[in-house]
């Protein structure tokens, strides 16, 4: 498990909150912290999708804290979708 760290690529506030877009690469198990959002509230929606053909990986979300969960996966370069409220 590695924590990795994600490039934002664009970001816009909105009603509540605020939603980016983040470029990272993951492997299975790895960790992305996302200090944009606040740590004491979890994510309101988190997409991880694979450039390479745009399908999902599986992860879990514990307040800005984004678990890669998906089997044999290693160093696969990905878009993360997030929404929630900002820090």
């Amino acid at each position: 498990m590695v924590a990795r760290t994600a490039s934002q690529l664009k970001s816009d506030e909105i009603e509540v909150g605020a939603w980016v877009v983040y470029e990272v690469e993951v492997s299975t198990n790895d960790t992305i912290t996302l200090s944009d959002f606040i740590s004491s509230q979890a994510l309101d929606q988190a997409l991880l999708i694979k450039k390479s053909d745009r399908t999902s990986i599986t992860r879990t979300i514990a307040n800005n804290v984004i678990t890669v969960t998906q089997v044999g996966i290693t160093n696969v370069d990905c878009l993360l979708f997030v929404a929630g409220v900002e820090d």
